[in-house]
């Protein structure tokens, strides 16, 4: 583990907490420190303490030497008496303890032990020679601020400082040499070879975690560590979920690290956090790592939230050109706000970074257009109620008018067919008036000749007083005139 210039102390394997800390409960707040007969002891069973290192959300963090078997490990203490200590603190020491030990992995830090001594509990695990990745990626940063030619940590900048910090004396990293036979510089890919091979290693020790029912829950680069032969390690699983273990946490406890934790666990419970919740913490490790931003930069706890549930970070190539647009697309894969949306197991996420490193297509693809409308949406989500609201009275209003103009359509309808019936009832009784007309009118006969009167004079005085009665006579039938008389 390398030296700390300006404190003379070794890098720390395990940092202090970040000040935008998620909850890991408030049982393990106060002084993190343990005493035995009023001074911190020098030995925990078979563990010398040599020196502390670190400290994790759940204890102290020591390099010590195993005495029986002469070997460099770490310590971690719970830094209080069980006397004093709550019982919900020690069940996650324990789970702690109990999670890391099932895990048998090469890039899962080995838990060999797990005791207590005199009060005082502590479990020994493999001693990694090294740094955490949130010290590379500081330096990293610092790198970029004494060059000027390193424009805000964009660009060319991962790639030049990844050889300033890293290079080896055999002229590879990450299996790729820095130049190709032509000639050509090949130090951007080298350096992006060597992150996504880090990338591997995390996938995979995840993968095998969340086979035997073990979800991280606080994937951050302060918990991944690199030795000096550039391999990773996933440390601390202070805060796991574990399955079959009864679960610690309380309704409304927000568990992980504010600026790693995916929406599901920022929404304190209220929705299932499954093993996905790890893939959106590792993509936004590599967001981190690729770009030398943080993917979620907000000042406050809120602003924080805001930006996890409803802002998607920049797209990573827009920050850092060097990067392949694969490699940024594998990284917004992860960080999907919706876990059906992300990859689905950490063994798809490890199968896609292996593609890219061995030049083939990766299985990740770009938001459809679906999603993009639904990501803007959610970003834009005031201007959307606003629209929506304007759309709905709009909406409303349309209704409205068209129902009013459907009623008056109908009123004058019934109206019109109201007129028809009344004039159809009229043309009836018109028609029966005339029908009774013509039955009583009075038909002026032929004028005839009367016999017995001079000048000719025509009598018409009884076709006056009455209807033709010749009319229908039968031929040769008399008058009914003269039938009459």
């Amino acid at each position: 583990m390398s030296m700390d210039s300006k404190s003379g102390r070794h890098d720390q394997q395990l940092p202090l907490t970040e000040d935008l800390s998620g909850t890991r409960g408030a049982d393990t707040d106060g002084d993190f420190s343990f005493h035995r007969n009023g001074r911190e002891p020098k030995r925990l069973g078979q563990y010398e303490l040599l020196e502390r290192i670190g400290r994790g959300g759940m204890g102290i963090v020591f390099r010590a030497r195993d005495v029986k078997l002469g070997k460099t490990v770490a310590v971690k203490v719970l830094p209080l008496n069980s006397a004093v200590i709550s019982t919900s603190a020690l069940a996650r020491f324990q789970i702690e303890a109990k999670a890391a030990a099932q895990l048998e992995h090469p890039n899962v830090v080995t838990v060999y032990a797990s005791d207590v001594d005199d009060g005082i509990y502590y479990y020994a695990m493999q001693y990694i020679q090294g740094q955490n990745l949130a010290k590379r990626i500081s330096k990293f940063r610092e790198a970029c601020s004494a060059d000027p030619a390193l424009i805000g940590g964009s660009r060319r900048s991962t790639a030049k400082i990844r050889n300033q910090s890293t290079e080896r004396g055999s002229g590879r990293v990450g299996g790729l040499s820095h130049s190709d036979p032509s000639g050509t510089n090949r130090s951007d890919r080298s350096s992006v070879t060597t992150f996504a091979r880090w990338g591997i290693q995390i996938a995979d020790a995840l993968q095998h975690a969340h086979e035997l029912g073990i979800v991280h829950r606080d994937i951050k680069p302060s918990n991944l560590l690199i030795d000096d032969h550039e391999n990773l390690y996933v440390a601390d699983f202070g805060l796991a979920q574990v399955q079959g273990e009864s679960e610690l946490t309380r309704p409304g406890d927000v568990i992980g690290t504010w600026r790693y934790m995916s929406p599901e666990q920022a929404c304190a419970k209220r929705v299932v956090v499954d093993h996905r919740s790890d893939l959106f913490s590792l993509g936004a490790t590599l967001y981190e790592l690729f770009t030398l931003r943080q993917a979620f930069d907000g000042k406050t706890r809120t602003e924080i939230l805001r930006q996890i549930a409803f802002e998607d970070p920049v797209f990573p190539q827009k920050i850092n050109a060097d990067l392949p647009e694969e490699l940024s697309i594998v990284v917004m894969k992860c960080l999907a706000k919706n876990p059906d949306e992300r990859y689905q197991t950490a063994g798809e996420l490890a199968d896609d970074l292996r593609a890219y490193l061995n030049d083939e297509p990766i299985r990740a693809r770009k938001p459809t257009l679906v999603q993009r409308s639904r990501r803007w949406a959610r970003k834009h989500r005031a201007l959307v109620n606003s629209l929506a609201a304007a759309s709905a009275i709009t909406i409303i209003a349309s209704i409205g008018s068209l129902s009013y103009a459907v009623q008056a359509e109908i009123d004058a309808r019934h109206h019109v067919e109201a007129k028809n019936t009344e004039l159809a009832t009229a043309l009836k009784e018109s028609e029966g008036r005339r029908l009774i007309a013509l039955s009583s009118l009075e038909f002026t006969p032929r004028p005839r000749p009367v016999h017995g009167t001079g000048g000719g004079r025509v009598a018409t005085s009884l076709g006056r007083r009455g209807p033709n009665r010749d009319v229908g006579r039968v031929p040769g039938e008399p008058p009914a005139v003269l039938l009459a008389k």
